[in-house]
């Protein structure tokens, strides 16, 4: 992938009431009228969940910084403070609609954040996503994504002390598919990504990038699926003077292999160029690919792992790009059917890249793991407990951190079918 990470949530305030009466879900609903004309209505079906939520959590080192020296710094006015304590209030409505082979879906949310220790951190977000899945006979198929976030921007880099910079993210996406030679497929996506800050200090890191992806794959019936891919980024940071602009292009091949129900490889591999059109930042031309293993040990576990080498867009200070290097563990445990337990490891290296003449490089280590549990309680409510560990280590002693999460979430949800 192209883009570098994101932050989400779950979202209620004040303009809760706003996502629901959006320019998008209008765009939709009249979407849904349109196909169901076309299409027909016969076996449909929609379900509909609103919900409300409540969370707590403890984050012993909000603002990600190294130690209470680095803290005492940037505070202002001499504080060492590192933890606090943070409830999240929120509201949301799933839609599900189904009518014939057509699915329409859409979420929107709206939270208020209040911190005990660092109120000036206080905000409201929102986030909104849906996509429509269409399909035409037996070989033609497809859909459209979006999907806007509204949320305070990650501590982990930005380090300018204690100052809120909100930041709204935005996707959109359609892609296509046909089978032909009932063996053969042709697919291709293009995807829109903006990122805006609030904060005029952040305001440099705003981006813009477009992704088009091409592909032509053999689809056997034996479970193993092969054929060649390219993609083709192009994006600027539009608030940089003056402005960054890029191209990025990668070709590779791609391999899906289902030798069994339980259990599933996939592998990527080829290379990657990217030209920045500033004369004083460097380009980047190599391989790239990714690795991945996906098992199911019993009808209540299992696990997956992947490795991956790709480059990656980022909205980080004075960085254009990183070479991102690393794996990751997933593993899931539902000892019964109303508890379920997932856990992940994640451990990578980030090599950034594209900084400015006279800024020093950054390499960092990076690893994180956590583990969720979600326990229906009821049809109603679910109660969900979470844990998290990370640490960085960095060439830059300014972004070396550690911080250690325990949060629960209780849901309260009425499901209308």
């Amino acid at each position: 992938m192209f883009l570098h990470g994101s932050n989400t949530g779950t979202k209620l305030g004040n303009i809760g009431m706003n996502i629901f009466t959006s320019r998008q879900i209008r765009l939709a609903l009249g979407t849904v009228a349109v196909c169901s004309l076309a299409w027909g209505t016969a076996q449909a079906a929609l379900e509909a969940t609103p919900y409300v939520s409540y969370r707590v959590l403890y984050d012993d080192n909000v603002l990600r910084h190294r130690d209470e020296a680095e803290a005492a710094a940037q505070s202002g006015n001499g504080s060492s403070q590192l933890e606090d304590t943070i409830q999240t209030y929120a509201a949301g409505l799933e839609l599900d609609y189904t009518f014939g082979n057509q699915r329409l879906f859409m979420e929107g949310s709206a939270d208020t954040r209040r911190y005990s220790e660092f109120s000036i951190l206080d905000f409201d977000g929102n986030e909104f996503k849906g996509g429509f899945e269409w399909k035409l006979g037996s070989n033609l198929n497809g859909d459209i994504l979006a999907e806007r976030t509204r949320d305070l921007r990650d501590f982990s880099n930005f380090s300018t002390g204690i100052q809120r910079s909100i930041e709204t993210r935005t996707d959109q996406s359609a892609g296509l598919k046909f089978k032909f030679l009932r063996v053969y497929e042709v697919y291709s996506r293009f995807a829109r990504h903006e990122t805006e800050n609030s904060l005029t200090l952040s305001q440099r890191e705003d981006y813009e990038e477009d992704l088009l992806t091409f592909g032509v794959s053999y689809v056997g019936r034996t479970g193993l699926n092969i054929g060649l891919e390219s993609k083709f980024a192009d994006g600027e940071y539009v608030e940089r003077v003056p402005r960054e602009e890029y191209d990025q292009r990668t070709y590779q091949l791609v391999v899906g292999w289902v030798p069994s129900p339980i259990s599933k490889f996939g592998l990527s591999i080829g290379s990657t160029e990217r030209d920045n059109e500033a004369a004083n930042q460097g380009d980047f031309s190599g391989a790239t690919g990714a690795l991945s293993y996906d098992r199911t040990i019993s009808p209540k576990s299992g696990f997956g792992l992947s490795i991956k080498r790709d480059v990656s867009s980022v909205d980080q200070e004075n960085q254009n790009f990183a070479v991102v290097t690393g794996a990751t563990l997933t593993l899931f445990w539902n000892p019964v059917p109303k508890v379920s337990t997932n856990l992940f490891y994640v451990n990578q290296q980030e090599d950034y890249r594209g900084q400015p003449a006279g800024v020093q490089g950054r390499e960092d280590d990076y690893q994180i793991a956590g583990v969720k549990m979600d326990y229906e309680v009821g049809r109603y409510f679910v109660l969900s407990p979470d844990l998290g560990f990370e640490d960085r280590s960095s060439n830059l002693p300014s972004q070396e951190y550690d911080s250690f999460r325990v949060g629960l979430t209780l849901r309260a949800q009425y499901p209308i079918r």
